[in-house]
Order: structure tokens, then C-alpha cells, then sequence
């Protein structure tokens, strides 16, 4: 990314921010005004990364539901980020890690933070190993960041 993107993402997600600290909690637009803060910090991520990384990031909320997905997952997954808006992570978990994810994601709330190796499923529905990095609760309460990146 440029320099000038990497700015104009930093300036989209304050603005983003002021307008979510300015909306009192549980009025008319909290909630969208929570999204938005969401989705342009991770605009502004994104932007720092280097595309050729392999890294995409991906934010949940507290049901477990994509509410923004970075541009990467394309690359190394095959979803367009709007094709996983609203499913949850149980739908991209691999088949044999269904049953432990429930608990394992209750681990991850109560410690704050996780990093190892997980497997996905692809758009083509093949399973891929990913390594990842999750904080709890990042960039705000609610929201939980997963970093994530296909080993070659």
C-alpha cells in the first residue's frame, strides 16, 4: 500500500471513531456506528500489510459471526470478503475440529489471547492448514481479531 492509503485508512477509521464515542451507547446507529469502527480499523490493517505476506485478518463478534473480513482472504482462502459477512467460524472450521471448537473458543474468551495452527475450510472445499495469532476482545470489546497466514 501506499503511503497516501495507509493515511486515508487511518483518517477513515478516526473519523469512524469519533462518531461512535459521539453516539451514546444503545441509541438509534450504536450498532452501526460500532461496525463501522470495526471494519475501517480493519481497513487501516490492511493496509500496512504487505500483500505479499499471505496475511489476512479476520474480526468476529461475541456469536462467533464474521463482521469484517480483510481483502487477503481471497488469495488464501477463495471467499470474497462479503461471501463470509455473517457466518460464523463454525462454517469455515474443518470437519474434524467441530466438535472442540466450541470449547476451544470458550478458552480463547477466558485467556484473551491464542496462537497456533488451525484448519480451514476453502471456498472450494478443501481443508488448509493456517497458522494464527487471535486477541479477545481487540480492536474493541465485543470483537475478536484472528491474524492468520497458509504456510508454504
Amino acid at each position: 500500500m501506499t503511503e497516501n492509503s495507509i493515511h486515508d485508512a487511518l483518517v477513515a477509521w478516526r473519523a469512524a471513531e469519533r462518531l461512535w464515542e459521539a453516539t451514546p451507547t444503545g441509541a438509534a446507529g450504536y450498532g452501526a456506528a460500532t461496525l463501522q469502527v470495526v471494519r475501517t480499523w480493519l481497513g487501516y490493517q490492511e493496509a500496512t500489510l504487505d500483500p505479499a505476506s499471505g496475511v489476512f485478518l479476520l474480526v468476529v463478534d461475541d456469536e462467533h459471526r464474521y463482521v469484517a473480513v480483510s481483502e487477503s482472504v481471497r488469495a488464501a482462502l477463495g471467499y470474497a470478503p462479503s461471501d463470509l459477512i455473517g457466518r460464523t467460524i463454525f462454517d469455515l472450521t474443518a470437519s474434524a475440529l467441530q466438535a472442540s471448537a466450541p470449547a476451544e473458543w470458550q478458552q480463547f474468551l477466558a485467556d484473551g489471547r491464542l496462537d497456533g495452527e488451525y484448519r480451514l475450510v476453502t471456498a472450494d472445499h478443501r481443508e488448509v492448514a493456517v497458522q494464527y495469532q487471535a486477541r479477545a476482545h481487540h480492536p474493541i470489546p465485543g470483537f475478536h481479531l484472528s491474524r492468520l497466514w497458509i504456510e508454504a
